[in-house]
């Protein structure tokens, strides 16, 4: 008689499939989203497209954003504040052209930005004037400071919202950082070849001298005199005296600068509109708004973030530091 223990063959193991469903899950999340990418970039319009009324229309204008010759597209896109220079001298050149036109309402929100992108976009608007014949309209909201408030000088009529600041008339080359002695603790030594002692100047790794200085402020000066020239063309009452003393970078809530004459009332939106469809046109004119629609690609970053969940998108990051580039190193027209 055999006494061997009888050998049982263990049950099959269950395999675990939760890593594959997880996996399946993911590849079909980030399908979907490239098949909703290309369906955007298929079917959606461009920053290029004008569709405007058949009917007549004063062209509301968002001049949002840091005023800058380089457009924040791609990663720079941000929902709260967009600003893309072609597509504001764009927008200008076709109402410049749309017979159905009837003028132009700027809505600002903006800070400023550079001294180039400003002037360009104050250009455009006055030749829109003198070739039409149109009134431009100006409506500040939150902000319209510095070169927004350059901007708005081309405006017939400058209306601010109850809580809006404005002024920050003046030029500021930013802030000059200088991490020569923070080189020097680390260890670091830094060289600069240049072909002239101020070529490099601004430079981190080295102070900046009197000369410098006073190179810096004359450039200063000058596109300062221009901004002046710019609000005394734009606000006849004001007298270059009066002006002068206010004129010095601070910002003025909207009463205050109703009462400096650096704008004309103070109302809502709303009420603005009806106002100027009212007494303007008889209240046969509607209104249609000009903002910038980010392109196919901001969509995708946008669509990217959400899927991973990113608590502080990359887009956010860079957009921040989009609007602190301007401060450091270029003449602007900015309130800080």
């Amino acid at each position: 008689m055999n006494n061997a223990t009888p050998y049982y063959a263990p049950p099959p193991r269950r395999r675990n499939i939760l890593p594959f469903v997880i996996l399946g899950v993911v590849c079909a999340i980030i399908f979907i989203a490239i098949l909703i990418g290309i369906v955007v970039f298929i079917f959606s319009g461009t920053e290029d497209s004008f569709n405007t009324p058949n009917d007549d229309y004063v062209g509301v204008l968002h001049i949002e954003g840091t005023i800058s010759s380089q457009s924040t597209t791609g990663l720079l896109y941000t929902e709260d504040a967009v600003y893309n220079q072609n597509y504001i001298l764009s927008s200008i050149y076709e109402m410049k052209n749309d017979p159905n036109n009837c003028g132009i309402l700027l809505y600002f929100n903006t800070p400023g930005g550079e001294l180039y992108a400003t002037n360009e976009v104050y250009e455009e608007l006055l030749l829109y004037k003198e070739e039409t014949g149109r009134p431009i309209y100006a409506y500040f909201a939150e902000y319209a400071c510095s070169g927004g408030y350059y901007l708005a000088m081309t405006a017939d009529d400058i209306v601010a919202n109850p809580m809006s600041t404005t002024g920050s008339i003046g030029v500021t080359y930013g802030a000059h950082i200088n991490i020569a002695g923070l080189c020097e603790k680390l260890g670091v030594g830094v060289e600069e070849i240049t072909s002239g002692a101020n070529k490099a100047m601004g430079s981190y790794f080295s102070p900046m001298t009197n000369e410098q200085k006073a190179i810096y402020q004359s450039q200063i000066a000058e596109y300062y005199e221009v901004f002046l020239q710019v609000v005394l063309q734009g606000r006849p009452s004001l007298m270059r005296e009066d002006l002068l003393p206010i004129a010095d970078g601070r910002t003025f809530t909207a009463r205050q600068a109703l009462e400096a004459g650096l704008i004309d009332d103070i109302m809502r939106l709303d009420e603005y509109k009806a106002y100027i469809a009212t007494y303007d046109f008889e209240d046969d004119v509607s209104f249609y708004d000009f903002f910038y629609v980010p392109a196919q690609s901001d969509l995708l970053a946008t669509l990217a973030s959400a899927i991973t969940k990113e608590n502080t998108p990359a887009s956010e990051l860079m957009a921040t530091l989009s609007v602190l580039k301007p401060l450091s190193g270029a003449l602007v027209y900015y309130a800080k």
